[in-house]
């Protein structure tokens, strides 16, 4: 994805990262106040983790996901931060 190699190698390096699973998530459309970026967020691990500006990829695969009954979004994180996302079925 895009996003992905925008962000490089280095980011991508999920090893010794937290992994969990969503249990559900929140999608601002349009988010409010306004000088907060767009942000898909998902509950793991007991806490809400944020991954900004995702792409209308990333965001129809979470949708298709959850609207299919039994999701399998799996989620690495780093504090607070999304850094890694794959969505299995």
């Amino acid at each position: 994805m895009s996003q992905e190699s925008a962000r490089g190698p280095a980011a991508c390096r999920g090893l010794g990262r937290p992994l969990g699973r969503a249990e559900r998530y929140w999608d601002e459309l349009l988010p409010y106040p306004c000088e907060l970026p767009p942000r898909l967020r998902l509950f793991v691990a007991g806490a809400w983790r944020n991954l900004n500006h995702p792409s209308p990829e990333i965001r129809q695969a979470v949708h298709t996901a959850v609207a299919g009954g039994r999701p399998d979004v799996r989620v690495w994180f780093s504090d607070g931060e999304i850094v890694g996302l794959v969505i299995t079925g």
